[in-house]
């Protein structure tokens, strides 16, 4: 199996936009929370852009998620106990 890195930016982006409106905050509010413009988060949702570490880190705790959550390759599911 090869690494499809698209792929993965993509999906990481819709986890993100899925957690972020689970959670009821627009992109400008996550934004603003990690140090970034609401379109940088547009283009990580949309899996255009590629975000460092350290935003990826400030964007899981903004979420309420781990790192682990934030980039793992299975599908992201919100419970129930999250919301």
């Amino acid at each position: 199996m090869t690494f499809d890195e698209q792929a993965f930016k993509k999906s990481v982006g819709k986890r993100i936009e899925v957690v972020r409106t689970d959670r009821d905050k627009s992109r400008n509010e996550l934004g603003k929370a990690v140090g970034k413009s609401r379109d940088s988060i547009q283009y990580y949702e949309e899996g255009s852009s590629e975000m460092k570490l350290s935003t990826a880190l400030r964007m899981a705790d903004e979420l309420g998620i781990t790192m682990e959550q934030l980039v793992c390759r299975a599908p992201y599911v919100v419970s129930a106990g999250e919301r």
